[in-house]
């Protein structure tokens, strides 16, 4: 009998160690390690590719992106995360930009962020993630008549993204945020809707559409598709 008991309470040990490691990685707090490659395309016509990585140790997350239009322009982000897988509480500092060539010469821009987040499980499906950060962009930019102007302003970010998963680990989500840009006192409003496909147990395919306005100009939109590998 207690041979009986033991090899129940190792099966249920197993179950909810296993329990415990399934991820769907459509979670932006989710403690994993995966490489990916991703296409975007703008809507003018620019094409970026962008290699990514991610690595989850526990409640430490780092990740990195580093693209290029093969034209000159190089974007890049680097984001670490600090968060309780139990309580879904957290915070992360941000770091990204890149240079940009166009016919006035190049131009450069680096923003730096931090702040905190919330994750709150809604339904076993159903998550939401509060977002609110808080940083400064330092803009090196150049007018046209080739001479350089700093456009250097502090920024608050505020955001949320929701995301609903599925059994089989596919997901779909929505993340509309806010910034504040204190020089000009304007604001930039973006909204991000993305889905991800599991096509194996540790690869995935996806695809996102972003549409963003800065106040007073025109608004912009970026397709992307995107392929992981988890290990």
């Amino acid at each position: 009998m207690k041979k009986v008991v033991l090899a129940l309470s190792l099966a249920a040990a197993a179950s909810a160690v296993l329990a415990e490691d399934t991820v769907n990685y459509g979670d932006p707090l989710a403690s994993y390690s995966g490489l990916g490659i991703q296409q975007s395309f703008a809507r003018d016509n620019m094409k970026n590719t962008t290699a990514s990585f991610v690595y989850g140790g526990g409640s430490h997350i780092f990740s990195g992106d580093l693209g290029s239009n093969f034209k000159g322009d190089i974007n890049y982000r680097a984001r670490y995360f600090n968060v309780d897988q139990e309580s879904g509480f957290g915070w992360s500092v941000d770091a990204l930009g890149g240079k940009v060539k166009s016919s006035f010469g190049t131009s450069y821009n680096n923003t730096m962020l931090a702040g905190v987040v919330q994750k709150f499980d809604i339904t076993d499906s159903f998550i939401v993630v509060p977002m609110v950060y808080g940083g400064k962009a330092f803009i090196n930019d150049k007018d046209k008549a080739g001479k350089k102007s700093n456009n250097d302003s502090w920024l608050g970010q505020g955001g949320v993204y929701a995301m609903y998963g599925f059994e089989a680990g596919h997901w779909v989500y929505a993340n509309p945020k806010s910034t504040y840009l204190t020089s000009g006192k304007k604001w930039h409003n973006a909204l991000e809707l993305g889905a991800g496909y599991m096509l194996t147990e540790n690869q995935s395919l996806g695809a996102k559409y972003e549409l963003s306005k800065l106040e007073g100009s025109k608004p912009d939109s970026k397709a992307t598709i995107n392929y992981f590998f988890y290990f």
